[in-house]
């Protein structure tokens, strides 16, 4: 007589559990952390996976955990959501097909196809020249060196680095676009597919789709390349693939004190920032020495003002010029009264430097900004949204506009 196994359940996990951390952190030593490179870094599973509509879920047979899965969005079709399922058996005789079967069958109203990260997987290489740089999707070899620039740029162990079959073409969530010398991969950008997102604004909601997006993740640049407009040229391909994805909105999140970040995001790009989060992450490496609070950025690929800042880049502008009243005084003096409908916030002009020459400065500094930032910015009427940039001498800035229908309706069309 045959005995078959018990059926597969499956749970999952709710990130706004208080003991969700902990649950990121026994999935990951079961997956075998930090010495399995298929591993996902820890921040991203406790933050980002919540933040793109991704899941978790543990599969027990008995009493046995039978393995792990990680959803995570890779369509909408037919106004069905489609996930792949990067399924971790953890017992003989348990397949990802069974895997995704039983997360099938916990989500109804969705679709889920299996993928298994161990496997040979399949890249599609492409190349285009852009302004003399060779730029697009990565082959096996190049997505392996993503890791190692990562390192290198960062200062990262193996453990905070992105498994490197992401970037093929059969897991299906990820935009990944690499920049090449030679036989070097020397800059890269990737993104995750993402089902909806933080709250728009109301004067925003007939004419945006933010049922489907693409969280832009990791963008890192060689560092002998920085300032010669590659992170741009990235940034540009990376709209244009959205869009032909049928994406309006990519999000992705910055740190708001790093100056060459907010003249590309802010300046070059015609991103927008409505939200604050501070203390995002936990996380500490060469960049991120004091807590890392961070602004989730929004930038609308098809409206006319991104492709005019994409064909001219707005800049960065005088002060003077902007008419925007300083709200702060580098970290020593904070004004949260100001009522002018037009603010800047001061940033420090070189904030890796900051950090490696005083910490106690730049905890004053990250102090001072997240109040600023916290008590300004928002996407209701008579709160404040980052649009621009500007310069007084070497002091820099963040130009935030007070909310208006007006002005939200401007920046979408």
């Amino acid at each position: 007589m045959v005995v078959m196994p018990p059926p597969l359940a499956c749970r999952l996990l709710n990130p706004a559990d208080p003991d969700w951390p902990d649950r990121v952190e026994t999935i990951r030593t079961l997956l075998g952390a930090p010495h399995n490179s298929d591993v996902f870094p820890s921040h991203f599973l406790r933050v980002v996976l919540p933040r793109i509509g991704g899941h978790a879920v543990l599969f027990q047979r008995g009493n046995h955990t039978a393995g792990v899965g990680l959803l995570f969005p890779r369509a909408i079709e037919a106004g069905q959501g489609v996930y792949t399922l990067r399924g971790h058996p953890l017992q003989g005789g348990v397949s990802v097909a069974e895997l995704a079967e039983a997360a099938s069958q916990m989500l109804p109203e969705s679709r889920v196809i299996p993928y298994d990260p161990a496997a040979t997987h399949t890249f599609r290489r492409t190349s285009s020249i852009v302004d003399g740089w060779d730029i697009g999707a990565p082959s096996p070899e190049e997505a392996a060196m993503i890791r190692g620039l990562q390192a290198q740029i960062w200062g990262l162990g193996a453990d905070n680095l992105y498994p490197t079959d992401i970037h093929s073409g059969d897991f299906g969530s990820v935009q990944s676009e690499v920049v090449r010398s030679g036989k070097q991969v020397v800059a890269f950008l990737f993104g995750f597919y993402k089902f909806g997102g933080r709250p728009l604004p109301p004067a925003w909601h007939e004419g945006v789709n933010s049922d489907w997006r693409l969280e832009s993740q990791v963008l890192g640049v060689h560092p002998d390349l920085r300032g010669r407009g590659v992170a741009t040229i990235l940034k540009t391909q990376q709209a244009e693939l959205a869009r032909q994805a049928g994406i309006d909105i990519v999000n992705w999140t910055a740190d708001p004190l790093l100056w060459p970040n907010a003249v590309l995001n802010f300046g070059r790009l015609g991103a927008v920032a409505f939200d604050f989060v501070p203390g995002m992450y936990a996380f500490r490496n060469a960049m991120n020495r004091v807590p890392a609070s961070r602004l989730a950025l929004t930038w609308l690929v098809n409206s006319q003002r991104v492709r005019d800042h994409l064909r001219a880049p707005a800049g960065v502008s005088d002060l003077a010029a902007s008419g925007a009243v300083v709200v702060n005084q580098g970290w020593s003096a904070v004004d949260l009264a100001c009522d002018a409908p037009r603010i800047a916030v001061e940033i420090p002009n070189d904030w890796v430097a900051l950090q490696a020459r005083s910490l106690d400065e730049a905890e004053a500094w990250r102090s001072a900004t997240d109040a600023v930032l916290a008590h300004y910015v928002g996407s209701e009427p008579g709160k404040y949204l980052i649009t621009g940039v500007a310069r007084d001498g070497a002091r820099c800035y963040l130009v935030v506009e007070r909310v208006t229908e007006e002005r939200l309706g401007s920046i979408a069309q």
